[in-house]
């Protein structure tokens, strides 16, 4: 029998549907564990109570109180008003929505209670809206001193989080420890119950991103999911039944049609393509090529070789926009090859998408091209032989896995466009294939690369001018959505009241994640459309995968000491992307740190992407955190490969040991797996 702790948010006490809805969207899981793995960012000091003399508007504070009056409010949108006596004078706690009877149990006149919030000095009073606890003064050592902050998002609120992490907290069962003795000896970890626990309750400490307890939890997960790749894998390095030898006749048509001639790197990696789908093991190999370097044409081979054997390949990407881009891309290449090449996104109309279906099914589909949508149960192909996964890194093992089980061992082609330093390439992706392209196609030129003062901005806006007048177009992009007192890093509303006095005459576009994804794809649409209106795309780094615009030939990167450099070599990598000349301005702020400063000074040194992703892990290696995680890798709950890819090779290693004796292991690999809901992965396993 599961236990509580795997059960679905929405039957946590007090939950419900609905709000558990907004749970689950918060913290990226429909279980109560993943509550869990929603860690703290930060922490805000209560004063305990503190005596008039030390306190300030806005503080947090914890108070002894008497209430002595309500005083409802006379109109609609005044708050009920509780005046209650405390060691600082009077004070207001206001209500500006209450459930009936909700002030006469929880504030009662005459009795001693502890209250906590912020405090706030309105018509020369001090008030407290909405306090987030009111206690008996007997149980004011309930009310922490420390409070952690967690990110929110709608309807939920740092208290309820709190309450409901604290209650999962609780119930934590005792599991048997699954790592090694001498691993957590020599790394000085706690065990997992203690780790979640003492990542749940305040040490500043724990704000380190090197502390044990989160190490600690960051090598379990990446363990976890070392497990499941190597049971995917395994699972699938049988004879796949069916050697895919080309007849040369669609791959013959398309070289003779291309409008450019392949590099020698896009030839060698196909000829290891055709080797591999030739054979008879399964094809698990990756494709690793920097940004622009033309792995879409090769995914575009291996699908014609499947076609001349009557076989059926599914591309995935991760995003709607690309999934577009790709199918117009490959429709105008294989025009002439007589080969049906369809499109499947949740875009697609009710009638589309039963069309879809059965063609798919009959096998008149050869290549379909498609988001998550191609995972879903109703998804059948006639025969399988082929799936292309771009931007790998975006999936995960039990998605991988569910498109792959809809064919008979079919052959697997993953693709990334971040260039990755060969240690962790072989830590990450050791039980693959890989091929590397590393040179650019001949018509590229350099992106020429420029380091630049904010003070010069203007000078900056005279040259842009010009390249507009060229019809070309221009990316902007900020680190922030919004302004933050907490920062100095500039926002996208600032800079787009700057933008518009200085391109009045120019449509200029706002991009950002908080956007809905149909209005994002709506205005990437219209920038990467030559007629679009759209030349100028101010944006936070959510333009950094995929989309090609070849009118695009500048980008300007505010705050660019902030970024790792592999991030800023993806951003870098929207331009570039036709024989036109292309820029990056790294604007810099007027603080400028020694490593922000070498980091700066490689991007404008090279443009070659596995050259930087070396040096972009040496200089993490100096332990300094920069501001945004490095882009192009593996997500996960908790672990960050920008601070945790020491833990891969070793995570590798003990992975390889447990499944080495299974039998022994079971209880730990089952627990380690279903903690991180990829306990699915199991039913891979043979015999």
């Amino acid at each position: 029998m599961s236990h509580k702790i795997f059960s679905d948010i929405k039957y946590l006490p007090k939950v419900g549907p609905i709000l558990g809805n907004f749970l689950s969207q918060l913290v990226g899981g429909d279980r109560w564990i993943d509550l869990l793995y929603h860690l703290p960012i930060s922490y805000r000091a209560k004063k305990y109570l503190p005596n008039i003399a030390n306190i300030h508007d806005k503080d947090e504070i914890i108070l002894k109180i008497t209430p002595e009056e309500y005083i409802k409010p006379n109109k609609k949108t005044s708050p009920f008003k509780v005046l209650c006596f405390s060691d600082i004078g009077y004070i207001y706690l206001n209500f500006f929505k209450i459930y009936p009877n909700f002030i006469e149990k929880n504030l009662p006149i005459g009795k001693e209670l502890s209250a906590s919030g912020k405090i706030e000095k309105y018509n020369n009073n001090w008030t407290i809206s909405h306090p987030e606890y009111i206690l008996p003064f007997d149980k004011i050592n309930q009310i922490p001193k420390n409070q952690l902050i967690y990110p929110l998002s709608a309807r939920i609120t740092q208290k309820l989080l709190t309450e409901k992490i604290h209650y999962i907290l609780d119930l934590l069962p005792d599991f048997p420890e699954w790592l090694d003795k001498d691993l957590i000896f020599s790394k000085k970890w706690p065990s997992w119950t203690k780790a979640i626990n003492n990542l749940h309750n305040f040490n500043q400490e724990n704000f380190d991103p090197n502390n044990p307890n989160r190490k600690r939890l960051v090598f379990d997960e990446l363990l976890a999911i070392k497990i499941a790749e190597k049971i995917y894998y395994n699972s699938n390095k049988n004879i796949k039944g069916y050697k895919n030898i080309g007849t040369n006749i669609l791959t013959k048509k398309l070289f003779e049609n291309l409008p450019f001639e392949l590099t020698v790197g896009q030839k060698n990696v196909l000829t290891e393509i055709k080797e591999d789908l030739a054979g008879e093991n399964q094809m698990f190999r990756l494709l690793q090529g920097d940004v622009g370097s033309g792995k879409t044409i090769i995914a575009l081979f291996a699908a014609l070789i499947l076609a001349e054997n009557k076989r059926q390949t599914a591309l995935i990407v991760p995003i709607s926009l690309l999934a577009l881009q790709h199918f117009e891309n490959l429709s105008k290449l294989t025009k002439d090859l007589g080969i049906n090449v369809a499109i499947l996104t949740s875009k697609n109309t009710k009638k589309q998408k039963e069309k879809i279906l059965k063609n798919l099914k009959s096998g008149e589909i050869d290549l379909i091209i498609g988001t998550q949508a191609l995972i879903y149960d109703d998804i059948i192909f006639q025969d399988l032989g082929l799936v292309i996964i771009d931007e790998q890194h975006r999936f995960g093992v039990m998605q991988r896995s569910k498109l792959v089980a809809k064919g008979k061992n079919p052959d697997i082609l993953a693709m990334s466009a971040t260039p990755i330093p060969r240690s962790l390439m072989i830590a990450l992706y050791g039980d693959m294939k890989i091929s590397l392209l590393m040179e650019k196609p001949k018509n590229r030129l350099p992106i020429k690369t420029q380091i630049m003062s904010k003070s010069k901005k203007e000078q900056i806006y005279d040259s842009l001018h010009n390249i507009l007048d060229r019809n070309e177009k221009i990316y902007w992009v900020c680190p922030l959505v919004e302004d933050s007192e907490e920062s100095e890093l500039i926002s996208l509303e600032e800079r787009f009241k700057e933008l518009e006095n200085h391109f009045a005459s120019e449509k200029i576009a706002i991009l950002h994640g908080k956007m809905k994804e149909k209005e994002k794809e709506k205005i990437m649409a219209d920038f990467s459309n030559p007629d679009g209106q759209t030349k100028l795309l101010l944006a936070t780094t959510v333009i950094e995968v995929g989309v090609d615009v070849g009118d695009a030939t500048v980008m300007v990167i505010e705050n660019a000491e902030n970024f790792g450099l592999a991030q800023l070599h993806q951003l870098r990598g929207r331009v570039g992307r036709s024989d036109k000349e292309s820029f990056c301005i790294l604007l810099y702020d007027y603080k400028l740190s020694k490593n922000g400063s070498k980091r700066l000074e490689i991007m404008k040194n090279s443009n070659d992407g596995f050259f930087i992703a070396e040096e972009d892990l040496k200089m993490r290696g100096f332990g300094e955190l920069v501001g945004v995680r490095q882009s192009g890798l593996p997500e996960y709950k908790i672990a960050d490969l920008d601070f945790d890819y020491d833990l891969l090779e070793i995570a590798d290693s003990q992975s390889k040991s447990m499944l080495s004796n299974f039998a022994k292991n079971k209880e730990n690999i089952n627990n380690l797996l279903n903690i991180f809901g990829l306990k699915a992965v199991l039913t891979l396993l043979k015999g």
